[in-house]
């Protein structure tokens, strides 16, 4: 019989952790007190390897997947994986695609939490809020992601700093400290330096997420038009392109199908690849 690659052995546990988390009852999800969901659930359907990021970036991805992976093989020494992580980087960067193939990954369910509904203006709730959703995903099968978590998180010594302030932050920052090692927390930023101080060192990791380079360009391009047939040149699609975002890049892409289609030709070609390209400008 012929060995199994680690591959498959690794897609074969991913496939038995979505098995279980599966069987597990149902769980309200957790609401603020007028009963507005305080997160919204996601069946993750990215991995990896469908993330264009730079090379050394991916290594490290690949080690923190790994490491994930591998939680209970550590905490059997007394170790901790790094589950608390903040990805900072421009909009746009990939920073929640990233996210969601963490969790797709460890065969999690990704819950994205809801600010909006967290913040309290009653004394109290906002940490109650924050205590909800970690004792929800404490219970097993999910990660949680906090988009533009820097709302939650702001400097405290800022000339506009007020009680309400200061209490959402220390909720945020004891919520860090207690969180149990099982729950994967990812936190966003697009402007970390309004971040509070303390925060920063909160985190087990923290991702900077930068612009693709137009290498990067041209693979995004590549992968977001690979169902269609094309006849142009990627790579000067990508230099057209350069120092746009992941989002802006995939804007352009569909675009260019679009017009395509549209035109009822079966083919992208320069001119649906200039209108992406015209459309993300506009």
């Amino acid at each position: 019989m012929g060995q199994v690659s680690p591959a498959g052995a690794f897609d074969r546990e991913v496939s038995r952790r979505a098995a279980d988390n599966a069987a597990r009852p149902l769980r309200a999800v957790p609401g603020d007190r007028n009963d507005v969901a305080l997160v919204t659930l996601y069946d993750p359907h990215v991995r990896l390897k469908d993330v264009v990021v730079h090379p050394d970036m991916r290594e490290r991805l690949e080690d923190l997947r790994h490491e994930l992976s591998h939680r209970g093989d550590l905490g059997a020494y007394g170790l901790r994986a790094r589950t608390r992580l903040l990805f900072i980087g421009p909009p746009g960067s990939g920073k929640t695609m990233t996210g969601e193939a963490i969790a797709n990954e460890l065969g999690l369910t990704l819950a994205r939490v809801s600010l909006s509904a967290i913040v309290s203006s009653f004394l109290g709730d906002t940490a109650r809020n924050l205590a909800e959703i970690i004792e929800f995903a404490g219970a097993g099968g999910t990660a949680v992601i906090f988009d533009e978590v820097d709302m939650l998180t702001q400097e405290r010594a800022t000339g506009s700093d007020h009680g309400e302030v200061r209490r959402t932050v220390a909720a945020f920052l004891q919520l860090l400290e207690t969180m149990s090692p099982d729950v994967v927390l990812i936190g966003t930023s697009n402007h970390p330096e309004v971040l509070d101080r303390a925060v920063w060192r909160r985190f087990d990791d923290v991702f900077v997420f930068a612009a693709p380079t137009n290498r990067e360009i041209e693979e995004l391009i590549k992968r977001k038009l690979a169902r269609f047939r094309t006849k142009f040149s990627k790579r000067e699609a990508a230099k057209k392109l350069s120092g746009r975002s992941h989002a802006e890049v995939e804007m352009a892409c569909h675009a260019a199908a679009r017009s395509m289609v549209l035109a009822g030709r079966q083919v992208i070609g320069d001119a649906d690849m200039t209108a992406g390209i015209e459309a993300v400008k506009r």
